[in-house]
């Protein structure tokens, strides 16, 4: 892991307690504040599945592609 990666978990823990701590304050009934925290663990578990997802797609920088060499073998090696 990265410190990048690291940086963006942490990011998230921090929005989920602000999250929580907003849920706690208005003293709801704790089944109802159950629902509402997994809800919210849930919006911000697809958020972070779609970030990811959307910088796996477009890091091209995994693929190096290379012309085919003399001896007729393809290009395109993992770098």
């Amino acid at each position: 892991m990265t410190d990048y990666e690291g940086f963006h978990i942490i990011y998230s823990v921090m929005l989920l307690v602000l999250v929580g701590s907003a849920l706690i304050s208005y003293r709801l009934p704790l089944k109802q504040t159950v629902k509402m925290a997994i809800v919210w663990v849930l919006i911000f578990a697809i958020g972070v599945a779609v970030v990811y997802g959307i910088e796996n797609v477009f890091n091209l920088d995994a693929v190096s592609e290379t012309p085919a060499s003399d001896d007729g073998s393809q290009g395109g090696a993992y770098v």
